[in-house]
Formats: C-alpha cells, sequence, structure tokens
C-alpha cells in the first residue's frame, strides 16, 4: 500500500505550488525565491493560467537534498563545537594555559558559524 495520497499523487504530477513546497521542504516560500533568484535552483515554470511556480518532482527531489545537506552541516559544526567544549576541559584539568586558549580561540570561531 502506498503512503502517499492520491491528492498528493496528483500534485506531484501537476507539480508542487510554492506553498506546496514551503510545506514539504521546510523552507519558507521567500528562502525559495531566493534560491531561485541566487541560481540554487534553476527558473521555476510557472502555471499558464495563475503565474504561479510550479516545482518539478526533480526539483522538489534537489531541494529536499540541498534541506539535508544543510541540516547535516549544521550537526557537523554543532558536534564540532562539543568536541572542543570537551578539550578545553581536559586542557584546563592539565593545566595547559596554552593548549586552553588555543582551543577557546577555536570555540570561539565555531560559535560563531552557530549563530
Amino acid at each position: 500500500m502506498s503512503s502517499v495520497s492520491p491528492a498528493e499523487r496528483t500534485a506531484q504530477s501537476r507539480g508542487l505550488t510554492i506553498q506546496e513546497m514551503s510545506q514539504q521542504s521546510g523552507l519558507s516560500a521567500y528562502t525559495l525565491r531566493y534560491y531561485e533568484r541566487i541560481g540554487l535552483l534553476k527558473p521555476i515554470p510557472r502555471n499558464q493560467s495563475s503565474g504561479h511556480r510550479l516545482y518539478s518532482p526533480e526539483t522538489v527531489a534537489l531541494v529536499e537534498k540541498a534541506v539535508l545537506e544543510r541540516e547535516m552541516e549544521l550537526m557537523r559544526i554543532r558536534l564540532s563545537y562539543l568536541d572542543g567544549k570537551i578539550r578545553y576541559w581536559q586542557a584546563v584539568e592539565a593545566g595547559d594555559a596554552e593548549r586552553v586558549e588555543r582551543i577557546a580561540k577555536e570555540n570561539r570561531s565555531i560559535g560563531a558559524l552557530m549563530k
């Protein structure tokens, strides 16, 4: 049995509107338009009668991949930050002031990426 409802199948076959794409991807409509404007996404075809964007299944897959890659990068940054915290306290316990300062500087750089 398919997990995709008939309404979803119809939407996918005709293409997703920007609202549907936003709901499915978790990206705002503004972000989707921005990605198109900067060339991250090819120009999205429009519905001839309404002028609304219609995201093809291929574009939907590309956007979902980009979202996953972004989430993975944020996770990598968070893990790096946590690892830095552990190394910092190990250096404090060892009494290595030079290493403490170097790791603190690295952690500040990583922390800035998380903002």
